[in-house]
């Protein structure tokens, strides 16, 4: 099962899964975000707007209210009847017939006044002494909260005086404004239904009038919980709803409304469809992203490693058929099937013509490409995460450098620049592959840019360094350098800071520079690398392998220092 599971986890359909999601997901998640965003702003804009609403209307009340205090505290210190009232005794009969006469001239000035205040239910003045209630309304129930203000006024504790308090008696709720002067005592009230009427309770947001704490004071609605005026949000009816609380300036009330959240959410019909249309439209393009990637992707890389292992079973007459799609897998994939025409023609000559051995023998050692290498280095653009995009393009440029070189060395002799160019390709490639086990540097002077090498010579000694050096929970250094000798020669040095060459090694080195014959256990690339220095230099060129102090090896190539033109044909390398 975990066998299974590793190698559904490591194959090319499973990644591209988890490319398309990790695309597909902050998407979605954008989108959510952005949706949630749109009905955040909504919600904000309509609640500044009901908020500018209610303050409109709370200032309308309140400035009814300051008017009619200020009203009553005018009549209070300058009306002639409120004052008898207030202040004289009725210590005769014609002053007690006066009083009277007062009293009902008091009530029709306060008729005047409620003719001129219609927000006012009503005026009313007490005068406790001479026991004179006068009270004129304009409500239903004036009577009845004539009576309520008596009683509260003869309470003990009594009612605040100069401001406007709500109060609340049964089914009926009011704000009600209370003053004294000399001995007698004026006010008003409004009733909290009257209050309300201009305001739209028909709709379905909710509107409330509450005291100070919160408490429910009128409502058209039942079941409203307290609204805390602190919170700006309230569950009611089960829901979770939006809540917008305005202060009286002149009271203790507070004007409320609850807005329910989906009914917001309802008024954006179009914002959401669209975002709901996106998302939708989201999950449809993942099939069609995950077989986009595999035909152009999965399918040419498949193509390409099943021709690596039937070449590398022996099957050398394969070619992969067909285009692959995209530009870099139609130069791979061309370059291996020219590739392996020019080894099968080197093969069929190398046989055939025996007049012609050594020159086709030079071509097929410079040609000659390691399937494992290749494979290899497929697994690793095949092994990088969906997050490593960045390294996959990477490793797919300096593959595409590294075949483009490789096929194209079909010359004798290339510039030592671009073959030490080639180096450090290879080793980039190398280094993605033994991730943070070696440092590679190649370094040559100016003056040897132009000189001539032999194409994949250094590489050579290059894949050794890398094979042999590498040891597991170390670092090696390697290096390749180019410069001129005193004598005129160009040196080109390969050193690692590996274990360094075991001395039987460098035995059987020395045992096939006298005689040439080909040793299975010795490498195919040190074999190559010495036959082509003979075949191309006739013993001009010189090379010296040693275990380097304190440890490590050095391979040192004395080559003759050859310049040419620079040519410019079909095939150029680099």
């Amino acid at each position: 099962m975990r066998e299974n599971w590793k190698y559904l986890a490591g194959s090319a359909m499973f990644r591209l899964i988890a490319i398309v999601l990790a695309v597909l997901l902050p998407l979605n998640l954008l989108t959510l975000i952005l949706g949630a965003k749109v009905l955040s702003q909504v919600e904000e804009r309509m609640g500044l707007e009901a908020r500018h609403s209610l303050e409109l209307y709370m200032s309308q009340a309140d400035d009814a209210m300051l008017r009619a205090s200020t009203a009553l505290n005018y009549l209070s210190r300058n009306d002639n009847d409120f004052l008898r009232l207030a202040v004289k005794p009725a210590q005769d009969g014609a002053e007690e017939q006066r009083q009277i006469q007062a009293a009902i001239d008091f009530t029709q000035t306060l008729n005047d006044r409620i003719v001129e205040n219609p927000q006012i239910d009503s005026f009313f003045a007490w005068f406790p002494e001479k026991e004179y209630f006068i009270q004129t309304s304009s409500g239903m129930h004036g009577r009845e909260l004539g009576d309520l203000i008596r009683r509260r006024l003869e309470e003990p504790e009594g009612m605040a005086l100069g401001s406007w308090s709500a109060v609340r008696e049964g089914d009926v709720a009011l704000v009600c404004y209370l003053a004294a002067y000399r001995g007698g005592y004026y006010g008003a009230w409004i009733e909290l239904k009257h209050l309300a009427s201009p305001l739209d309770f028909a709709g379905s947001w909710t509107l409330a009038f509450t005291d100070g704490a919160g408490e429910v004071l009128f409502s058209e609605r039942d079941g409203l919980p307290r609204l805390d005026p602190e919170q700006s949000e309230c569950v009611y009816r089960g829901e979770r709803c939006m809540l917008l609380s305005v202060p009286s300036g002149c009271s203790s009330l507070r004007l409320a409304r609850v807005m329910s959240r989906s009914e917001i959410s309802g008024a954006l019909p179009v914002a959401i469809r669209v975002l709901q249309i996106l998302s939708v439209a989201a999950l449809l393009v993942v099939p069609v992203v995950i077989l986009s990637m595999q035909r152009w992707m999965v399918a040419p890389l498949r193509r390409l490693t099943d021709a690596m292992e039937r070449i590398e079973s022996g099957d050398l007459d394969y070619r992969i058929p067909g285009k692959a799609r995209g530009s870099e897998f139609e130069r791979i994939n061309g370059s291996f099937n020219h590739m392996m025409d020019e080894v099968r023609d080197l093969k069929i000559s190398l046989y055939d013509e025996q007049i012609k051995g050594e020159k086709i023998r030079i071509g097929f050692l410079a040609q000659q490409i390691r399937p494992h290498f290749i494979l290899n280095a497929l697994n690793i653009l095949y092994s990088y995460e969906p997050e490593e995009f960045a390294l996959a393009q990477r490793m797919i440029l300096c593959l595409s450098r590294y075949f483009r070189y490789v096929v194209n060395a079909n010359r004798d002799f290339v510039p030592l620049e671009r073959e030490l160019e080639h180096i450090q390709n290879y080793f980039e490639i190398q280094q993605a592959r033994f991730r943070n086990t070696f440092r590679a540097e190649v370094r040559w002077e100016s003056d040897t840019a132009s000189l001539t090498v032999p194409p994949l010579l250094v590489q050579s000694f290059a894949e050794n360094a890398i094979k042999h050096a590498l040891t597991p929970g170390r670092t090696v250094d390697i290096s390749v350098t180019a410069s001129l000798t005193a004598e005129g020669k160009l040196m080109i040095r390969i050193g690692d800071t590996g274990p360094g060459i075991p001395e039987e090694v460098l035995e059987r080195i020395g045992v096939f520079r006298q005689d040439h014959e080909f040793r299975p256990d010795l490498g195919v690339g040190i074999q190559n690398s010495i036959d082509r220095l003979w075949l191309l230099y006739r013993g001009e060129a010189d090379l010296d392998i040693r275990r380097a102090e304190p440890h490590g090896t050095a391979v040192t190539l004395y080559l003759p220092a050859r310049r040419e033109e620079e040519e410019t044909d079909e095939c150029d390398i680099g």
